[in-house]
């Protein structure tokens, strides 16, 4: 296999599925499907209509289709695309190479990638209600963190971490507010690329105005957050409208140990069933009794099968069996998933 990765470069996620890949004797290369990841030619490209963007950035993903092809790729895996054109999808298949997607977001959120299925081998998604109602392969996300840091004491109550749009700020606010009355130690890192965008963003809401003054503008690194979540007691995850797909976070905490408590009520049903005492939902209204809840379960080390189950080495068996067209219950060694027709396109 030779393997090309093409998608966006949030947190560099899909770069390091591409280091990964190539450590474990896999060529793979990642593309950017953005030409520039300045936040002004972001900002366009998000919101300018699909033809807008498709013309703006035809130069630019012809050359990447060159390149894919010139570098001797037999595969190509397609991550949350957004604009990448179906004439370039066809000259990657009229060149021989075998192509899959991974949704790393739901098709409400991302109509556009839905359009490339019927080139794709198979298509795989975090989102279990897509994989319900598309018959897509199930493969949840995972935890590249270092595990050893299970072992550390935890010296905070509660940690958030994540991007600082949608509902976040109201749902954190609350968060705030029930940790200040019961003095619990809360530790926040908040992200979000341009603090004049985020204002004009919830300018309707005065009521979080006062939050943007906490979140940074500077992406944190991963070993940032892997030592906040490894000193936590509980993790909270606010999940994004529109999925039901388990977040990356929701993986790094319960790889270290740590309680999860989230609004995602797919959790349950997402997660195997010996990891659901780990996992509490969180509810908005009650905000203060869930942040109780969560913080008297119980908190330690995984079973070796669970380390698995969560890690980065369970999903690299999936996406490579995707890319196979193999069956992913073998790939990943009889770990248990989410039940679904595993149909593909």
């Amino acid at each position: 296999m030779n393997v090309a990765i093409v998608g966006p470069a949030f947190f560099g996620y899909l770069r390091r599925l591409a280091d990964m890949l190539t450590s474990r004797g896999i060529p793979a290369r990642f593309y950017d499907e953005f030409p520039s990841n300045q936040i002004l030619t972001k900002i366009t490209l998000r919101y300018s209509s699909l033809a807008v963007r498709q013309r703006a950035t035809r130069a630019y993903h012809e050359q990447i289709t060159d390149n894919i092809i010139q570098s001797g790729a037999t595969h190509v895996l397609f991550g949350t695309i957004e604009m990448f054109p179906h004439h370039c999808i066809r000259r990657l298949r009229d060149s021989g190479i075998v192509m899959a997607r991974y949704a790393w977001d739901s098709c409400a959120n991302k109509p556009y990638a839905k359009t490339l299925d019927p080139f794709m081998r198979g298509v795989a998604s975090f989102d279990p209600d897509d994989c319900q109602r598309e018959g897509y392969r199930y493969v949840p996300l995972f935890s590249s963190l270092p595990t050893d840091l299970s072992n550390t004491a935890p010296d905070t109550d509660f940690f958030y971490c994540a991007t600082f749009h949608s509902n976040r700020p109201m749902v954190i606010a609350k968060v705030i507010d029930a940790c200040e009355r019961q003095k619990w130690r809360l530790k926040l890192m908040l992200f979000f690329h341009s603090r004049k965008l985020w204002y004009a963003r919830f300018a309707l809401h005065p009521s979080v105005w006062h939050l943007g003054k906490l979140f940074s503008s500077t992406p944190f690194t991963l070993n940032e957050i892997a030592v906040a979540t490894a000193r936590a007691r509980v993790v909270v995850d606010i999940h994004h409208n529109g999925q039901s797909g388990l977040t990356m976070r929701t993986f790094e905490a319960l790889s270290l140990g740590t309680v999860i408590l989230t609004t995602n009520p797919m959790a349950l049903v997402g997660l195997p069933q010996p990891l659901h005492e780990r996992v509490v939902l969180l509810d908005p209204m009650n905000t203060s009794a869930s942040l109780a809840q969560a913080l008297a379960r119980p908190r330690g080390p995984l079973a070796p099968e669970w380390q698995y189950y969560l890690s980065a080495d369970r999903f690299l068996d999936q996406i490579i069996a995707l890319l196979l067209g193999t069956e992913d219950v073998v790939e990943t060694r009889d770990a248990p998933t989410f039940e679904t027709s595993g149909t593909t396109p």
